[in-house]
């Protein structure tokens, strides 16, 4: 193997004119050849002792297939003695992904030998918005986009940035020294990790210090005491699983630059991820993030082979959930905690085990992944405990390397608990279990029985009291019954109430044990119940104030529009009106009403009912096409109803006393009315134009104003043009090409230019002229989320046959 003994990297960073430049300097020792990997940089020259060197630059392949499952090429005991890691023929969609890399290869003398490459870096720089703009920033990160030559192993590393006098450098490693000038700056950081975990930012910030070890870096000067409380709060949960007392050094910096990243000591996010008071959308959106940032930290100096990935992503997925635990609360967490499991058994079959050889590195970054890998984690706390765990994380963490076969041992070195033949992590074992109830009241008897072994247990609740039974088919136990035979004894039953494996389990009960489910405080069981109740009883849930929020929207969405109205009258409208009442919201109100206009969107726009003609809606707000007359009813679609629920909203909403932004509750209002607008005829378009003229007069108004007054991140604007896109798509209106254009600018929101981005991509593709593929080649040529935006466009519409 080569023999680095170290890697210094150069960086002249001119922020007036935009220009880097970079040179690395490697010392190596008792090695031929070097194998660098160099990204897109642009090398402009390779020395070698002072000489030009004999180098070569290639592309590194590694196909993923069935081949790399047989653990030929490998001394992992694993993969020699375990039948169940070969290759599923039903994944055999994985054997077609590669993962490609540049790399230069350059032949060195024997001893000690020093390699300079100059290089263009890959950086981002900040654009200003106009001759007042005064702010300048740049920054690199390694795990976005390559911008040093790198050797892919642990390395002692030296980062010298020249600048600016007036900037603040921000860098992975700690600092050694500064050295200042009169036109110029050096900043020296030393460090020893991976290439991979390395960044920095660059430019005029104001510094906050949170804690001792956790400073802050605004590029001007904003109320950070929220997010003072977050970043403190994360930090004693953090500190459980240190394995010293020292919390980690961490600067979380907030550029304007479109860059999230987190590395080496260092946590980027994008500006508008800073959390706001007034916005409570975004305060719940920062705390669930933030987590995973922080816990990322943890890993930055263990290294994971490829196929060992999902032990990383599963560890900061779990210690993320518990920082967001601790600060949305236990309910929250487990009710997406069971949509995650859902999910998982619903597709697990479709993907790779957890372990695999056949793994890429994009297929360890999927959703699916990530949710499986953290839930296995959740779950072993749940079989062991919250404290096994910790102690399990702590070993991990005194290790430079970890393997599957390593963490296996560590577990049962821990625990005692043996995970060598764990089909959760080798297997695709998620599956849903189906079983059978009865109840023999004269015998005072409980028998369960499913279709195949489950190994879990059952929770009886009864009037007596919890009991609990291990099942592995089937189990027959005795309830304790006090009181009349003709009352209920045995409450309901609950399988697996602790969560212990990646399963689903079903289980029809009596309808009365449906009931006492919805009751209880546990949110999984008032999901549980919520699917199978009569109306009378979700009707009753709409109103309980002791029901978790997301049982109250399933329940009104069960009930359908009439429910979804009643409900938004009695509790958020002035008596004895359809005007609704200045916004005053809590975080239950916010979160209630938002996913109640999210839930109508569900409708179907061409369902039609009949309706007095007494207690109709009035003609003015009902399109004319949507309503047809007769003598004393007439006939009204679900749309047109919709239609004019949203448009009563916006037009009496009153913010001007409510402590918290309406800009979220606003805009997904907006989004969601485009999806009440039915299709024409070529005849009716004039007509459908004047009969909807209002809905597009009051949405404008609400554009023109959030032009004035912003709504945060401009979400007003962009669901507004969201709507306009649907529209344009029906063929209805035709948005300007220059328009979206404009919009794609730089000094606009990167919401607005995404949004404008994906509008483009429809109307391109729709567009058979001959500069399509052209301006879609300049999308691409764009900023990496609206390039992905792109990109993800033109999947949906592959995937949807658009």
């Amino acid at each position: 193997m080569t023999s680095l003994i170290s890697q210094t990297n150069y960086f002249y960073l001119d922020l007036d004119k935009n220009i880097a430049n970079g040179c690395s300097e490697f010392i190596v020792e008792n090695r031929s050849e070097l194998k660098l990997f160099i990204g897109n940089l642009k090398i402009q020259e390779i020395l070698c002792n002072g000489d030009v060197a004999d180098c070569q630059f290639s592309t590194e392949e590694h196909k993923c297939s069935s081949s790399d499952n047989s653990g030929s090429n490998t001394t992992n005991s694993l993969t020699q003695s375990q039948p169940y890691q070969r290759f599923d023929k039903r994944q055999s969609k994985y054997s077609q992904i590669l993962d490609k890399r540049k790399i230069v290869k350059i032949w060195t003398r024997m001893g000690k030998n020093t390699i300079v490459i100059k290089f263009k870096p890959n950086l981002t720089f900040y654009s200003q918005m106009d001759q007042f703009d005064d702010h300048k920033e740049v920054i690199g990160a390694m795990n976005k986009q390559v911008f040093f030559p790198f050797l892919d192993e642990m390395t002692n590393l030296k980062l010298i940035y020249v600048v600016n006098p007036d900037l603040t450098v921000l860098s992975s490693g700690q600092m050694e020294n500064v050295i200042e000038q009169d036109e110029f700056a050096i900043h020296t950081f030393l460090t020893i990790t991976f290439p991979r975990n390395i960044a920095f930012c660059v430019g005029k910030f104001e510094k906050f210090e949170l804690s001792s070890s956790k400073i802050l870096f605004l590029p001007k000067y904003q109320d950070y005491s929220e997010i003072k409380h977050e970043i403190l709060s994360t930090q004693k949960i953090m500190n459980h699983y240190s394995i010293n007392d020292k919390s980690l050094q961490i600067h979380l910096i907030f550029p304007y630059s479109d860059i999230e990243t987190d590395a080496e000591n260092l946590i980027i996010k994008p500006f508008g991820n800073f959390p706001f008071k007034q916005d409570i959308e975004q305060n719940f959106r920062f705390r669930q993030n933030i987590g995973i940032s922080m816990a990322s930290q943890l890993f930055m100096k263990i290294e994971f082979k490829k196929e060992d990935l999902w032990l990383k992503t599963g560890l900061i997925g779990y210690i993320g959930n518990q920082i967001a635990k601790n600060s949305l609360g236990t309910n929250e967490f487990l009710y997406q905690l069971k949509i995650d499991i859902n999910q998982v058994v619903s597709e697990d079959k479709e993907h790779l085990p957890l372990f695999s050889f056949s793994r890429s590195i994009e297929s360890c970054q999927t959703e699916f992944f990530m949710k499986k890998s953290q839930i296995f984690f959740q779950i072993l706390e749940n079989v062991t405990s919250f404290s096994s765990l910790q102690k399990i994380i702590k070993s991990i963490l005194t290790q430079s390397t970890i393997s599957t076969e390593s963490f296996i041992n560590i577990v049962k070195d821990s625990t005692g608990r043996d995970l060598s033949h764990e089909k959760q992590i080798f297997k695709n074992s998620a599956t849903l279990f189906t079983g059978d109830l009865s109840i023999d009241q004269k015998k005072n008897t409980v028998k369960v029985v499913f279709n195949k072994p489950v190994n879990t247990l059952i929770q009886s609740n009864e009037l007596e009291g919890v009991f609990e039974y291990p099942i592995k088919k089937e189990v027959t136990y005795t309830y304790h019954n006090r009181r009349k035979r003709e009352e209920e004894s045995v409450l309901f039953i609950k399988i697996d109430p602790y969560i212990t494996q990646i399963n689903n389990f079903k289980i029809i009960l009596k309808n009365t044990m449906y009931n006492f489910l919805t009751k209880d405080k546990n949110i999984l069981s008032q999901l549980e119940g919520v699917q199978h109740v009569d109306e009378v009883e979700l009707e009753r849930i709409i109103y309980d104030h002791n029901v978790n929020y997301h049982i109250r929207l399933l329940a009104m969405n069960y009930l359908g529009i009439n429910s979804i109205f009643s409900f938004f009258v009695k509790k958020f409208c002035i008596p004895g009106s359809t005007i609704i009442k200045p916004n005053s919201f809590t975080i239950l109100n916010h979160f209630l009403l938002i996913g109640l206009i999210n839930t109508l969107s569900f409708s179907n726009p061409h369902t039609t009912r009949e309706i007095v003609t007494n207690n109709s809606i009035k003609s003015e707000q009902t399109p004319i096409q949507d309503v047809k007359n007769t003598d004393q009813k007439r006939t009204v679609t679900h749309g047109a109803i919709i239609k004019a629920f949203y448009h009563n909203i916006l037009r009496y909403n009153d913010n001007s006393s409510n402590q918290y932004s309406d800009g979220t509750f606003v805009s997904s209002i907006i989004r969601n009315f485009s999806f009440m607008f039915v299709s024409y005829t070529d005849e009716t378009f004039n007509e459908f134009i004047e009969q909807n003229d209002l809905y597009f007069e009051i949405i404008e108004r609400y554009r023109r104003k959030d032009l004035i007054f912003p709504s945060f991140g401009n979400q007003i604007t962009c669901s507004v043009l969201y709507f306009y896109g649907k529209l344009d798509l029906y063929g209805i209106i035709e948005l300007d090409f220059d328009y979206l254009h404009f919009l794609l600018q730089e000094t606009n929101y990167i919401d607005i230019r995404c949004c404008a981005a994906e509008i483009l991509t429809f109307k391109n593709i729709c567009d058979e002229s001959s500069e399509c593929p052209e301006q879609l080649i300049n999308l691409l040529s764009l900023d990496d989320k609206i390039i992905e935006t792109v990109l993800q466009t033109l999947l949906n519409m592959l995937e949807t046959d658009f």
